[in-house]
């Protein structure tokens, strides 16, 4: 079996008025802040990910990036417990 989480480069996290599932288009840019494998961040058991300015918004977005120098482009995040404070 192959550790696919090493594939995995960053989490993005956005704060949206808009599911995605509500629009197909691309997140309108209310980038939260992101964590990456840099230092090992991503592999820990808690993620803690502070945005850079306030955000307003109903929905919190994670998007999972892929490591592009690898020879496989398969990579998995699992997500337990997502919590969002102010």
């Amino acid at each position: 079996m192959k550790d696919y989480l090493n594939n995995l480069d960053r989490l993005v996290i956005y704060v949206d008025n808009k599911s995605k599932a509500e629009d197909a288009s691309s997140v309108s840019g209310n980038m939260c802040g992101y964590v990456s494998k840099i230092n090992g961040a991503l592999y820990s058991h808690k993620i803690h990910v502070q945005c850079v300015r306030p955000q307003r918004g109903r929905y919190v977005l994670v998007e999972a990036w892929g490591s592009h120098n690898s020879w496989s482009r398969l990579f998995s995040a699992v997500l337990c417990e997502v919590l969002v404070y102010a």
